[in-house]
């Protein structure tokens, strides 16, 4: 028994409209998953801009740094942080840091401060180069400057400025006065 009459496709499927189909279902997922990672990136709660650190924080910004690369050959393995005295830094790099230390210089002296604290919730954020150029820039303003690192799990301004670290001297052993100097 013949449960339905055999029918004739309407359409041939060939290698090519496979191909094309695979092709257009590609885009439609591209353009798909762009709109979804815009959505994301926008609903994040963020601050992206000192904009926004006005409106979330209510908090003015002295100043905003933006990441510089370090420019290296391909024979130079050299990764790390680019300081404002490294030749290989940018002008505007530089100037950043300029204008963020006349900044904080001008905040200091407004509210009598003498000591400057750099923080952030998140590791890899860049503490310590923001800490060490802004050192180098007021120490090249003619301000006296004193760079100490208090993170005790990764220490890293020996290291950003070329420096050994003797055994027996990290901040913990100096404050509780257990360090040795000889």
């Amino acid at each position: 028994e013949v449960l339905a009459q055999p029918k004739v496709p309407q359409r041939t499927i060939t290698v090519d409209t496979a191909v094309e189909q695979a092709k257009r279902i590609f885009v439609y997922a591209f353009i798909g998953l762009t709109a979804l990672f815009a959505w994301l990136s926008i609903r994040r709660d963020t601050i992206k801009s000192e904009l926004d650190l006005k409106e979330k924080l209510d908090a003015t910004a002295l100043g905003a740094i933006d990441h510089e690369t370090v420019r290296k050959s391909r024979k130079d393995k050299k990764t790390g942080t680019v300081l404002v005295t490294d030749v290989t830094a940018s002008f505007s790099y530089v100037e950043k840091y300029k204008k963020l230390a006349a900044n904080i210089v001008k905040s200091a002296e407004r509210h009598d401060a003498k000591v400057i604290m750099i923080s952030s919730v998140a590791e890899h954020e860049g503490k310590s180069t923001v800490a060490a150029n802004l050192a180098l820039t007021l120490k090249s303003q003619h301000h006296k400057v004193l760079l100490i690192d208090c993170d005790m799990r990764r220490p890293s301004q020996a290291k950003i400025f070329g420096m050994e670290v003797k055994e027996g001297t990290d901040l913990l052993e100096i404050l509780s006065g257990d360090a040795n100097f000889t």
